[in-house]
């Protein structure tokens, strides 16, 4: 069991040592998702308009508040059998406060989901088509990189391409990764 053992980790190191000149001869490089994401014009555009959506919600749910307090308020000057009534129309307006502020949420949470899910189908597809176009053999996700050198991070020449030229981040030159740079 042991000499099988140690023949299986031979052949492993012997494989091993042929991987770096293949490696050394691909063109690798990655992405900072992450940045690629919160820096994307689009992306800033949308969470603005799910901003407004939020307040134009909130705006809505404080009119169903301040019904509910008035009512409450109200709810004193009367006669034993007017405030019974009262004391159901308040639990309908809490029903109904509580059923908004579900559907307010789910609904807001639901649109920011499907637009990060294309926001990041749309990152993708630009990271590929700039990966092929520019001879890159692999392009990692940033938390898939325990290290790379500075050279390897394509993230800005990604942006440029998201955001159009005259949007890209200021941050120097674009540079690629040389042949060979591995993360």
């Amino acid at each position: 069991m042991t000499r099988i053992l140690v023949g299986c980790l031979v052949a492993l190191l012997v494989g091993v040592a042929h991987v770096p000149s293949a490696a050394a001869e691909a063109k690798i490089a990655f992405v900072d998702l992450g940045r690629a994401f919160d820096d994307y014009e689009k992306t800033k555009q949308l969470d603005h308009q799910l901003e407004e959506q939020s307040s134009a919600k909130q705006a809505e749910r404080e009119s169903l508040v301040t019904e509910i307090r008035k009512m409450k308020d109200e709810l004193e000057l009367l006669s034993e059998k007017g405030r019974e009534d009262r004391q159901t129309a308040i639990g309908e307006k809490i029903q109904r406060l509580q059923d908004f502020d579900r559907t307010a949420r789910d609904g807001l949470k639901r649109q920011r989901d499907e637009m990060v899910k294309g926001i990041l189908k749309e990152i993708e597809h630009v990271v590929q088509t700039y990966a092929q176009s520019h001879g890159y053999d692999l392009v990692l996700n940033d938390r898939a990189v325990l290290y790379a050198g500075k050279s390897a991070d394509i993230t800005d020449q990604v942006l440029e391409v998201l955001n159009g030229p005259d949007k890209a981040p200021e941050k120097g030159p674009a540079k690629g990764p040389a042949k060979g740079s591995a993360p």
